[in-house]
């Protein structure tokens, strides 16, 4: 970027570098985005309408409720919920809680990751909350399935 600031500062538009700096803005984003990050970035500049899919897989990592999801990817609630339903076939919630449960599981298989951390990483307010959460979601405490992990491990490895 700083490159790119002294060729816009020295008021000399060599038309030849500006293609190279556009190539090389291009071959970064393409090399270190996912397309969906980059149509989800790009589309206030564009007329472009992003899939509605497109935009809950690019934000809903970071929205623990429905609200946060559908405000981030800018519905109104109603709107969200109902175009949700016809996309993914679930609630909003309901998905929000599977794709959750599916990261703890691949967290707890983690075994140099510590129960802690996904604590903390998941925003639980506590180890029972924690604990209650993968009894409901996952079928059973973090010790027993981070048990079944390694117990599958080393069957896997034999």
């Amino acid at each position: 970027m700083s490159s790119v600031e002294s060729y816009i500062c020295d008021d000399k538009y060599d038309l030849p570098i500006w293609f190279l700096k556009h190539k090389e803005f291009v071959w970064w984003f393409t090399r270190y985005f996912h397309s969906d990050q980059l149509r989800s970035f790009f589309h206030p500049m564009t007329d472009e309408q992003v899939p509605f899919k497109s935009l809950v897989l690019t934000h809903y990592r970071k929205a623990e409720y429905t609200e946060k999801l559908a405000e981030m990817c800018g519905y109104g609630l109603h709107n969200f919920r109902k175009l949700f339903k016809q996309e993914f076939g679930v609630s909003p919630y309901k998905w929000l809680m599977m794709k959750k449960a599916e990261h703890i599981k691949y967290r707890l298989s983690k075994t140099h990751i510590t129960f802690t951390d996904i604590i903390d990483e998941f925003n639980f307010s506590s180890n029972a909350h924690f604990t209650t959460f993968c009894k409901q979601h996952l079928g059973g405490t973090p010790s027993k399935l981070r048990l079944i992990f390694l117990e599958n491990q080393e069957v896997e490895s034999k």
